[in-house]
């Protein structure tokens, strides 16, 4: 769950989704504020503000949303196996305005 709206589920989705957006997103500078991490055993959650710009589809547009990440440990390692922010509403109106053009 992503800030351009939509659920993905199983890594070939997400990649996808990831991927549909890294087309279109550049020149950006994102950072995570506030951040706040819990283990309980092999789960953990972090929670923060996603805040910073990019350029997307060309125009330049503001981040600022909460997000949640949820990781497992695996085989000693941290896995991300959650990832959720609010869907920004800048993001969607470059997407709203492409649409547009293209119909």
């Amino acid at each position: 769950m992503h800030p351009i709206d939509g659920r993905e589920v199983g890594w070939d989705a997400v990649q996808g989704s990831f991927e549909q957006v890294a087309k279109l997103a550049s020149r950006g500078k994102i950072e995570l504020k506030d951040q706040i991490i819990q283990v309980a055993g092999d789960l953990a959650y972090e929670v923060g503000i996603e805040s910073g710009q990019l350029a997307f589809a060309g125009e330049q547009v503001t981040i600022d949303h909460r997000v949640t990440n949820i990781y497992q440990r695996q085989a000693g390692a941290w896995k991300i196996v959650h990832h959720h922010t609010d869907i920004s509403p800048e993001l969607m109106n470059v997407l709203r305005r492409l649409q547009a053009k293209a119909a």
